[in-house]
């Protein structure tokens, strides 16, 4: 098998003169070097029945034969050891084989690029054909034929009706093709017809198609069918400036921004440049969906958003900014700054300092700050405040962006609650001096009962002295107990009451109470 320098000098052969003599002699190489009876090169466009002769290793200037080919398009590799087909190939390509045993060998490779096939043949003995790499050298000859304008004069020379038609077209792109191959942008070239005579390089890796893909083929075959109304009415307009959108050679979109220019319209073209915009309009969009999303964001907030310039007037005020203020957006934007949002004159001031204070949250940040604010007809309302700086939103002018939470639900469901526990203290209060009132009266009424009962007793004329000393004795006993009982009231410490007669409740003592002797 041939090694490296073989294939070099095969590459050396096909850039070494112009294409139609450079293929020809490759060929005649390969024979010789091969030991071939002989070599043929083809283009096989899709779809179509025939294969087109390139170039033969025996006869030069036989370009544009058609040939039957035995085998589909879509083969690959191929051999084929039938003589009769083996000679009819032969004889339509013009070769002498002088073989006693023809064997032939092919390969199909796709020129993705010009929608077509490349197809080498090679005539052998059957030794000789297994010592060639077939695929390599196909491959050199893919790389070879990249020139799509090649292949499109090869076409051209070999449709005469074509070339007729179009000869006088071709003749004024030549003049002007080193201009367009060097353009930065898409050329493409239509005939009065919109069909397609030229596109440059530019155009074939921004389509990915190869111009003899699409010379010849309908403009609209690359445009999007809902574009194709809008690419037509703005293709009338004298330097028309619009976008299409386009479909490339792998079935992908793109937006393509169209000029029109007045280059070749007297020979009866039309001339458009353009460029790929696709990624430009992605990101137009994607930025248009953020800026929809903040600002349903800034409508539907609960908390007042404000915006300004730190020196200058508001931009965005929010509708939870026109409740909490009371101001309309209108009397707002553009007519009052941030500090005329405050009751105190020095709040803003404060607010300033604090944002440019680098250890406050990282610098450039406030959170959480409690201010007063103006409203409408001389009003204040407390809110709390947090903020961020955007520095240089504009060039030279930074902006600040509010967040104001109301506070004056808040303020008065604090005023509610303290005033229930003003009350709930106070219900306490007279549950606890009930209870007292009770315990007082049940726990002093029994010892004050037998004080008075007793000295009633006393107070009996003739009284035996037993008596007397058991009655004096009793009274001096219930008083200590009175004494007790209010001793235990002093030191209350714990409202713990237990049930008394019916619902009512009285103050346990004992457990509510504390000994000064105990801790």
């Amino acid at each position: 098998m041939p090694g490296q320098p073989f294939y070099e000098q095969v590459m050396g052969l096909l850039l070494s003169k112009p294409m139609d003599e450079s293929l020809f002699e490759t060929l005649q190489y390969l024979e010789f070097s091969c030991q071939a009876g002989g070599f043929a090169l083809l283009l096989w466009q899709a779809d179509a029945t025939h294969a087109t002769l390139l170039a033969t290793s025996q006869l030069q200037n036989i370009q544009g034969l058609p040939i039957a080919m035995p085998f589909p398009s879509e083969a690959g590799t191929f051999t084929l050891d039938d003589p009769v087909e083996i000679a009819r190939l032969a004889t339509a390509m013009e070769l002498d084989l002088f073989m006693d045993e023809p064997h032939l060998e092919g390969i199909v490779s796709p020129l993705a690029a010009h929608n077509a096939s490349v197809v080498l043949l090679m005539f052998a003995e059957e030794p000789e054909a297994r010592q060639v790499d077939l695929l390599t050298l196909n491959r050199l000859f893919q790389l070879f034929l990249r020139d799509t304008y090649y292949l499109l004069q090869l076409r051209e020379r070999t449709n005469p009706t074509a070339s007729r038609k179009n000869n006088s077209q071709l003749s004024a792109i030549k003049g002007n093709r080193e201009l367009f191959d060097n353009s930065t942008d898409g050329i493409l070239v239509l005939d009065h017809h919109l069909k397609i005579v030229f596109i440059n390089r530019m155009a074939e890796n921004i389509l990915g198609y190869a111009q003899s893909a699409v010379v010849n083929r309908s403009v609209f075959d690359l445009i999007t069918p809902s574009n194709a109304e809008v690419f037509q009415e703005h293709l009338l307009e004298p330097d028309a400036n619009f976008e299409v959108e386009s479909i490339t050679l792998s079935q992908e979109k793109a937006v393509l921004r169209m000029t029109r220019s007045q280059l070749l319209s007297e020979q009866g073209l039309i001339v458009l440049r353009f460029w790929d915009v696709t990624e430009t309009r992605q990101v137009q969009k994607q930025l248009s969906y953020t800026s929809d999303f903040l600002t349903r964001l800034v409508r539907n907030s609960s908390v007042a958003i404000v915006a300004g310039d730190t020196d200058g007037p508001i931009f965005l005020f929010s509708p939870a900014a026109e409740k909490l203020f009371g101001f309309p957006s209108e009397g707002v934007l553009g007519k009052l700054a941030l500090a005329d949002m405050f009751t105190e004159a020095d709040t803003w001031e404060t607010i300033r300092n604090l944002l440019d204070v680098e250890e406050n949250g990282g610098g450039g940040r406030v959170d959480q700050l409690g201010v007063d604010v103006k409203m409408a007809g001389s009003h204040e309302a407390p809110a709390v405040m947090s903020a961020f700086l955007v520095p240089e939103y504009q060039p030279g002018r930074d902006a600040v962006v509010a967040f104001f939470t109301d506070l004056r639900d808040k303020k008065a469901m604090e005023a509610t609650i303290v005033e229930y526990q003003k009350k709930l203290e106070d219900t306490e209060k007279q549950a606890m001096l009930s209870s007292l009132a009770g315990t007082m009266a049940h726990e002093l009424n029994q010892p004050l009962m037998s004080i008075l009962g007793y000295t009633e007793l006393l107070q009996r004329p003739n009284l035996p002295p037993e008596k007397l000393e058991r009655g004096i004795r009793t009274i001096a006993q219930e008083a200590d107990r009175m004494a007790d009982i209010v001793k235990k009231i002093g030191n209350l410490t714990r409202y713990e009451t237990r049930n008394y007669v019916g619902a009512a409740t009285i103050i346990d003592l004992d457990k509510g109470s504390r000994s000064p002797d105990k801790p």
